[in-house]
């Protein structure tokens, strides 16, 4: 502008009036022209950007008649980029799908308003358009689908669907359940604070992101030859639910803290994460078979009515049930890398943790069907642990332990291991009523590893002595075991000595009576022994091999054939005894 009045400037000095002003009238129209031009296009700008979202949203003419009024309005809300919130502010009363009886209630009236449900239903005819649809789902404004305060009336199925969106029912109650078979999501799925009156079947589905079923009632949850890339989060859900997964897979965690199931099946289910089902309650069957878990699996302050199935199970972390309530567990076959955590746990501190804070794991009786009382049993056959950490009241009265293996025995509590005791160690065994060697033999190892020597050969001790009682055992080898039992303790630490010493204060008690009658019927004052005494140090002096506490003790001729013989087995015996001494030592008695 200032150029082009710069130039008329220079037209006036020239003498052209004329033409300076015609020029000046024509640049000066064109300039507003293109200023007023400019500013319409900025003024028309975002008209034309709503129209062009408004053109988007725009319902067909064949959904126009199918779809009801809260159908459209939620569509234009999902279109938007907003959540389709149908408890929104302009209305007065709120779906309440956890407590059917209140959502009916107005804060002003008590009576029921059939208008309710009608405003906020929606169908699932609806729901999959808008979804399978490549006009609905691929407006560019779409973030995604949620659904807030629907009421639907009839199944929702979205088989076969394949969608790159968000999906999420929120607050909203259906009258049927949920089909989701051959289902594929690309972002997350979620069922957030719902009720459904059927079941939620999710078959050979795939999962790119996180699926969460969070406060959710239901009649059972079934998933079945489904992949899941992210999480699947199941807590707070329903009472008296079943949950049923069969060939899943999950790349993230597994969370199904505090829930309330009746029955759980989980078969040939693998997660990678950890699997998290702290807080939460099951009051039927809580079964497992092949269950794989990546991390911890977390069972804290859970409670169980019935026994829990953890067959072949796997885990590569640890397995921690401190404060978990249990009429029985069975972890045949199971391998766990990590640590049995079986201690207690505190919420704040453990060093400042009180009696009364602690949450240790309980064990209750089992009521079948019948109202018969069994008590609970821990089987843990052929299982493999790295450590068990325990305390020395977490073990309940009933144990299998033919084949378990463990590289550690740790305590949870002030009290250590050696201050328990061999007789708390041999207790905890005699907890399995089938007697086998290996678990002996297994505890003492690991005991001896540990530094517990002394309690170690305890244990095998009282493993003879459980052989030796076995009814299994031959007569042959119960003589066997006998001897070794009464000659050198089985040949065990402390047990050698006592047993040794036993038998050689029989020796010399009886070589003492021998000889001290001997001297008695003979009565020669020619003999170098008289008295007690004297007969006492003579069958001590006999019985040591090598050494002679007295030389004069071997002149004397025991002319008595009886008890001449007699004497000769006592020295025998002596070398015997020397002998079994350096057998137990070195360990060759065992």
């Amino acid at each position: 502008m200032c150029k082009r009045f710069v130039d008329i400037i220079q037209f006036v000095r020239a003498g052209r009036c004329a033409i300076a002003l015609l020029v000046s009238i024509g640049i000066l129209f064109t300039s507003s022209s293109s200023s007023l031009a400019q500013a319409a296009d900025t003024s028309e700008k975002p008209k034309s950007g709503k129209a062009m979202l408004e053109k988007k949203c725009e319902i067909p003419d064949k959904y126009k008649k199918k779809w009801t009024e809260p159908e459209k309005w939620a569509w234009k809300e999902i279109c938007a980029g907003r959540v389709a919130n149908l408890n929104g502010e302009r209305r007065a009363k709120v779906l309440n799908p956890i407590n059917p009886k209140r959502e009916i209630l107005d804060f002003k009236q008590s009576k029921y308003d059939e208008k309710f449900l009608a405003k906020r239903t929606l169908s699932s005819r609806f729901l999959r358009t808008i979804l399978k649809t490549e006009r609905f789902f691929s407006v560019d404004s779409l973030r995604g689908v949620w659904i807030m305060g629907a009421y639907f009336q009839d199944n929702i199925d979205l088989s076969g669907l394949s969608i790159e969106r968000s999906l999420t029912i929120s607050h909203s109650r259906s009258q049927s359940g949920i089909v989701m078979r051959h289902f594929k999501a690309s972002e997350r799925a979620a069922f957030i604070a719902s009720s459904f009156e059927g079941d939620i079947r999710i078959d050979t589905a795939s999962f790119d992101d996180t699926l969460s079923i969070i406060n959710v009632r239901f009649d059972s949850l079934s998933l079945k030859d489904t992949k899941i890339n992210g999480d699947l989060v199941a807590s707070l859900s329903a009472y008296n639910s079943e949950f049923d997964m069969d060939v899943v897979s999950i790349k993230g965690d597994l969370y199904m803290a505090r829930v309330k199931f009746f029955h759980v099946a989980l078969k040939r289910v693998k997660v990678d994460g950890f699997f998290n089902m702290s807080d939460s309650k099951f009051k039927g069957k809580f079964d497992t078979s092949s269950l794989t878990v990546g991390d911890d699996l977390l069972m804290r302050d859970a409670q169980f009515d019935e026994p829990v199935m953890l067959e072949s199970l796997t885990i590569q972390s640890d397995l921690d049930m401190r404060g978990a309530t249990l009429s029985g567990l069975d972890l045949t076959g199971a391998r766990i890398t990590g640590n049995l955590r079986l201690g207690y746990r505190c919420k704040f501190d453990r060093s400042s943790c009180k009696d009364k804070e602690k949450k240790k794991i309980i064990w209750k009786n089992y009521i079948d069907s019948r109202k018969e009382s069994h008590p609970p049993k821990l089987t843990l056959r052929n299982a493999s642990f790295g450590s068990i950490i325990n305390t020395g009241d977490a073990w309940p009265p009933d144990l299998e332990l033919n084949g378990f293996t463990y590289k550690r025995f740790e305590s949870d509590e002030s009290k250590t291991l050696s201050e328990r005791g061999s007789d708390w160690f041999i207790n905890w065994l005699a907890k399995d009523e089938s007697y086998s060697p290996q678990p002996y033999l297994q505890l003492a190892g690991v005991l001896r590893n540990t530094g517990l020597g002394t309690i170690a050969d305890d244990i095998l001790y009282q493993n003879r002595d459980e052989q030796r009682a076995d009814k299994k055992t031959q007569r042959f080898e119960w003589w066997r075991l006998s001897f070794l039992r009464w000659v050198y303790g089985y040949g065990y630490g402390r047990h050698i000595f006592w047993a040794l010493l036993q038998l050689a204060m029989i020796l010399i008690a009886s070589g003492t009576f021998v000889i001290y009658i001997y001297i008695t019927e003979r009565r020669d004052r020619d003999l170098i022994i008289s008295g007690f005494r004297d007969s006492f140090w003579y069958s001590v002096d006999m019985l040591l091999p090598v050494m002679k506490l007295r030389e004069k003790h071997y002149e004397i001729d025991l002319e008595t054939k009886p008890v001449r013989y007699y004497f000769h087995c006592h020295q025998i015996m002596g070398y015997l005894l020397i002998f079994f001494v350096i057998a137990g030592l070195t360990g060759l008695t065992k």
